[in-house]
């Protein structure tokens, strides 16, 4: 909610703070859905990934991609092919760590990030939500980086 006490649907505008909030009601949601239903049969792994970058990025944190990959609660071959394929579709920049060259870090680009608000702004609208999830925590969206996802 805004300084107006209006939802962004009823305003148009949508702050990053919200727009935070509403990646973390959708990643709740996810791991709510996944308790009912496997999440390797109706697994998005490219929106899971975008997703937690997003938040990374919002929260000015790094990200391994093996740490990322499991966030999405993809296999390692999905979700090397699916960073593959949004870095070629300019949403995100994979580079080496410069502490442990034998690791890869990855981020949204300012496209990826643009595309993301974007999307979550439509999203909020078209759903006309109000999210208040900003104590909310997924289970599965790493501390820090390189951190296992279980842990």
């Amino acid at each position: 909610m805004n300084t107006t006490g209006m939802t962004p649907s009823q305003t148009g505008v949508m702050h990053a703070d919200e727009a935070e909030e509403i990646a973390l009601w959708l990643i709740k949601v996810r791991e709510k859905r996944n308790a009912f239903i496997p999440g390797d049969l109706l697994g998005e792994p490219a929106w899971d990934i975008l997703l937690a970058l997003y938040l990374f990025h919002r929260q000015g944190r790094k990200i391994w991609s093996h740490a990322v990959i499991e966030s999405a609660n993809a296999s390692w071959g999905t979700g090397l092919r699916t960073l593959a394929r949004l870095e070629r579709e300019g949403f995100v920049l994979r580079y080496t760590d410069e502490h442990n060259k034998r690791r890869k870090l990855v981020e949204l680009t300012d496209e990826g990030m643009t595309f993301m608000q974007q999307t979550l702004l439509n999203m909020a609208q078209a759903l006309s939500i109000k999210v208040r999830a900003s104590h909310v925590r997924p289970a599965n969206l790493p501390r820090r980086t390189g951190e296992r996802a279980d842990t």
